[in-house]
């Protein structure tokens, strides 16, 4: 059988190998230059590689691990109890685990959502907010930003999660290599810009901006969804109602990340992060902690309306306004960086946006994305993962593989699609 896999970020890479393994003819189409979509290290920036995109792997029990030991890339643990400073509104400097309000996840007894209330009123019913909130739910609304737009049914799917529980691993080489390890031996046609995917005849017919037409027996789909949501691949004929319903009822995250370059180290020996409550951004930590690296590089994080905040003031009023914040949380007011960037998905004609989001009414939408059409049409990406899982490499990674056993499985109907494993790991 043979499969055209749109997009070589890390969802159509797994989807690709796991369907070449089972003897399948692949060929993947990517608009950009590159493999990896979303995952995007920088080697120029600094002398050590600097994550544009995705930087962490989240806890040692995600299908991540099987390439990272596969191919024995390092890492660099981040404990979330004791290697992140919190700087409190009074302007002290307490651990994660020092501050109550930020730990005890499953301690609290977390009562179910009632229907499709938001984050914020699901805190109001518990008498607490954004900011007086266990450690998970803060990181949960901060990597999604608007806790007023954003489903509580679905937050609790990942804060309930196993996978919440642990710290973050940094892949110390670079996330790319992750990238490259996943795309060795597969056909990857790049600046492949997809423009129609016809699917009512026998097949599937891919048709590219420059003309060019590919012909296979069907078709993985992994777009983002902020370019699906956008209409910028046409298909023919129009996808039914209830997969446009749930594209629609799926939010975009708008995400911002500021990066500073110093020449001596920032952080003090065993701090990896800090967070600023009330900060702009809030979320800080740094991405050279486990190299050899006499400097130091910090990177900022900000989503939803302090995102959005950021950008409105250009990128040299947002690296400015950044820079004031670690400035006065740090109590370092010379604190001068010899170099510095932002990077931001939002403009990127083949990503628009960073990664999908929860909303109201959209508990459900992620997993109706997810499903097939007619045999030719099969889907993946972090958009159609978990709500548990959304948003990450290893839902992306995981849902690849997903969408090639449902393809495998028109060969052999009685083949049945377990949950694929979630093996342990140790960082090496």
């Amino acid at each position: 059988m043979t499969t055209l896999v749109i997009g070589a970020g890390i969802a159509g890479l797994a989807a690709a190998q796991d369907l070449t393994a089972a003897g399948h003819k692949v060929r993947i189409l990517e608009a950009r230059d590159r493999v990896g979509g979303r995952i995007h290290t920088d080697r120029d920036f600094a002398g050590v590689p600097v994550e544009l995109g995705a930087e962490f792997v989240h806890t040692s029990v995600v299908p991540t691990w099987e390439i990272l030991n596969q191919h024995r890339i390092k890492t660099h643990y981040i404990n979330q109890q004791s290697d992140l400073w919190i700087r409190l509104p009074d302007g002290r400097l307490r651990t994660v685990g020092e501050e109550v309000c930020f730990s005890g996840v499953r301690a609290l007894g977390w009562p179910e959502a009632q229907g499709e209330e938001s984050v914020a009123a699901y805190l109001r019913r518990l008498g607490l907010d954004a900011h007086r909130a266990p450690y998970k739910m803060q990181e949960y609304v901060s990597d999604y930003g608007d806790p007023e737009q954003l489903s509580a049914r679905a937050a609790l799917e990942f804060m309930l999660d196993p996978t919440s529980e642990e710290g973050d691993y940094r892949p110390l080489p670079g996330y790319d290599r992750v990238v490259q390890a996943l795309a060795e031996g597969l056909d990857v046609e790049l600046g492949a810009v997809v423009d129609t995917v016809a699917w009512g005849g026998p097949g599937v017919t891919v048709i590219l901006k420059d003309g060019r037409a590919y012909s296979a027996d069907q078709a993985v789909i992994t777009l983002p969804v902020g370019v699906l949501k956008a209409g910028k691949v046409r298909f023919l004929p129009e996808l039914p109602e209830w997969k446009l319903s749930a594209l629609r009822r799926l939010g975009v995250a708008t995400v911002l990340k500021l990066v500073y370059r110093f020449e001596q180290p920032v952080l003090p020996e065993g701090v990896n992060g800090l967070y600023v409550c009330g900060g702009l951004p809030d979320e800080w930590w740094s991405s050279s902690k486990g190299q050899d690296y006499g400097g130091e590089v910090m990177t900022a994080f900000a989503a939803g309306a302090k995102a959005r905040r950021l950008l409105e003031l250009g990128q040299e009023g947002a690296l400015e306004a950044g820079l004031a914040t670690l400035r006065q949380a740090l109590g370092r007011p010379g604190l001068t960086p010899s170099a510095r960037t932002w990077s931001q998905w939002q403009d990127d004609p083949y990503a628009l946006g960073a990664y999908s989001m929860a909303v109201t009414g959209a508990t459900d939408a992620r997993a109706i994305l997810a499903r097939p059409l007619e045999q030719k049409l099969f889907w993946a990406g972090e958009g159609t993962a978990s709500n548990a899982w959304a948003g990450t490499v290893h839902g992306a990674l995981q849902s690849g593989r997903r969408a090639a056993q449902e393809v495998l499985a028109l060969r052999n109907p009685t083949l049945a699609l377990p949950e694929l494993a979630r093996p342990a790991a140790k960082a090496l």
